[in-house]
Order: C-alpha cells, then structure tokens, then sequence
C-alpha cells in the first residue's frame, strides 16, 4: 500500500523484509508502539483543551512599613501579574502549585481521558496491528510498558469520580476502566485514514538506518513535518467525540 502527497512518499507493507523473524517481531513491536503514541498525539493536538482549576491566593511573605520612605507593603499576598508568571519567583511557586497532581486532572476528566489516550496507545496499536492475540489484561507486563501503565493507573481513580475504600473491587473498577480506554483506543485506530497514518509512522521508524548508538531515529526538522502531515491526514477524525463521553 502506499500513500502519496506532494514531495512525501511512503510506503509500508504487511511484513517488514528481514532475514532473523525475532528481529522481525521486535522491531515492528516497537515501532508499531511508537507510531501509536505519535498519531495518537497528532490527534489530541487538534483537540483544544480548555481546563478549570482551583486557584487559592498565597500566604503573606512579609509585611513592612518605612516611615522615611512614607511607604509599605505586604509581600506576597496577589496572584502574580507579569507578562510571563515565570518572570518572577512567586510566579513559579504558583505554576507548580497549579499543575501539581492531581490538579488539573480532578477537575478536568477530558484531560485525564485523554492523558491515558496517549498513555495506551502504545499498546493498543501493537494490539491492532502486530499482536492480536495479546490480552488487554497484559497490558503493562513487558519491557518498556510499565511507564505507559503507571501513568494511566494515576487517572484512573480521577476519572471513575468515586472513592472505592475496598481494594479489591478498587483494583476491578480501575481494570474495567482501563480495559473500556484500551478498547476505545482501539476503535480509533481502526479507521481508516488513522490506521494509514500509523502504517505510515511504523514503516519510516523500520526502514530507519541504525545510528552509532544502534537507534533508528527520527527528529529535528524531518520529525517536525512527519508530525505536521500526520496531523493533517487525521484532521478529519472527530476525537473531541469520544473524548466528551468522559466529561
């Protein structure tokens, strides 16, 4: 199959041509994996996000007076007003208290669907398009998946929206949960136009040439315009719909 637009071609087939079948089976596992996760962000990034959060104004520094100066202050009590809240330390201070977990996620489920989304992806497009016999249920039990699992397993509490004091049913109730994103993560890539897109990310990642460290990499400006035509190409997919399911 092939997919051509301007200057850009590329190509990919059902089985990358290799002489050794393990390296065969590695290698479109993990760039399979990949191409999930870069498509998967293709998408959300057309998907704007806008977020609520809870803002609680800051402890007093300081406070002072100067008779000689005929002036005063209390340090610290504002949120901060610059150009860039960077700009200054309190600024700083206050980022990080805003996105320290689980703010935004508590409020924001969209957000959370969408961070397990991408977290999933990985293993939902080795799913679809390699290892169909894998179990969702495995999902997190080999190499280099664990990260993917753990950062999926932190929202899965926020977006459920209830505490579940026993740890068993707590651990079903998360499972089914992540299971029901997995499969969703699937149906999204079965249709047509993301399913080429991430044939397309996994046959560039493959016909790679090794570099000196042994990786096949893609970056800088070439990364740059794949992620841009792959954006592109997956336009007319309607993620914000499933995401609104959630919240």
């Amino acid at each position: 199959m092939k997919k051509e637009k301007g200057d850009d071609v590329y190509e990919f087939t059902d089985m990358f041509e290799k002489s050794d079948t393990v390296e065969i089976d590695t290698l479109r596992k993990l760039a399979y994996h990949e191409a999930g996760h870069f498509v998967m962000n293709a998408l959300l990034r057309r998907v704007p996000f806008t977020i609520e959060v809870s803002l609680f104004f800051p402890s007093p520094k300081s406070m002072w007076v100067s008779e000689d100066s005929h002036s005063g202050q209390v340090e610290g009590v504002g949120l901060p007003i610059y150009s860039r809240w960077s700009d200054s330390d309190s600024g700083n201070q206050f980022i990080d208290g805003l996105f320290s977990w689980p703010n935004p996620y508590s409020l924001n489920t969209k957000l959370a669907v969408a961070n397990v989304f991408l977290s999933v992806a990985g293993f939902a497009s080795e799913f679809s398009f390699v290892r169909p016999d894998r179990a969702i249920s495995s999902f997190g039990s080999e190499k280099g998946e664990h990260p993917d699992r753990k950062n999926a397993q932190k929202l899965l509490g926020l977006i459920l929206r209830r505490e579940i004091d026993d740890r068993i049913e707590k651990e079903k109730a998360h499972s089914e949960l992540l299971g029901l994103l997995i499969a969703e993560v699937k149906e999204i890539f079965n249709a047509e136009k993301v399913s080429e897109a991430i044939h397309q990310v996994a046959d560039l990642l493959m016909k790679r040439e090794l570099d000196q460290k042994g990786n096949r990499v893609i970056s800088g400006d070439e990364l740059n315009r794949l992620s841009q035509k792959i954006m592109e190409e997956v336009d007319e997919y309607d993620l914000q719909v499933r995401l609104n399911k959630y919240g």
